[in-house]
């Protein structure tokens, strides 16, 4: 169950990023895209260039208020995808001062949306829940 709802929202989060290139034509997949509620969509497009060019590297799912798995490792050009599989709304932040080599911050994922990052450059990258930062930290190691 848990495959199909990651599937579902990385097929939705396609969808959406396509919907502003005008690929997708459904009225379903229309419907999400316009909605009012503010959407993790805007931040892949700030953290990617398009759907098309992105380099899946790694999902990471966030749940239980933990991120799992951790530590990742993936090839530099390759992107990250956090899935919200729990019940609570969280953040995906690095901040430079605390070690990352690249400060990055989604806005807060929602339950069943998801948030995107590539990482171009090799490193290691500490990130933290910035609602939750005492309990939810994780690590990309990027070669």
């Amino acid at each position: 169950m848990q495959h199909t709802r990651r599937s579902l929202a990385i097929i939705g989060l396609v969808c959406a990023t396509a919907l502003v290139g005008g690929a997708c034509s459904s009225d379903e997949e229309s419907s999400t895209a316009t909605s009012d509620e503010p959407t993790t969509a805007e931040s892949v497009e700030e953290s990617t260039t398009t759907t098309a060019a992105v380099n899946m590297g790694a999902e990471v799912e966030i749940s239980e208020f933990a991120f799992d798995p951790s530590p990742v490792t993936i090839e530099a050009g390759q992107t990250v995808t956090w899935t919200n599989m729990g019940a609570s709304r969280h953040t995906v932040t690095a901040d430079a001062e605390d070690g990352a080599e690249a400060a990055f911050k989604s806005d807060p994922v929602q339950p069943e949306q998801s948030f995107v990052q590539s990482f171009p450059t090799a490193g290691q990258f500490a990130y933290f829940c910035s609602i939750h930062p005492e309990k939810m930290q994780g690590v990309i190691v990027v070669e």
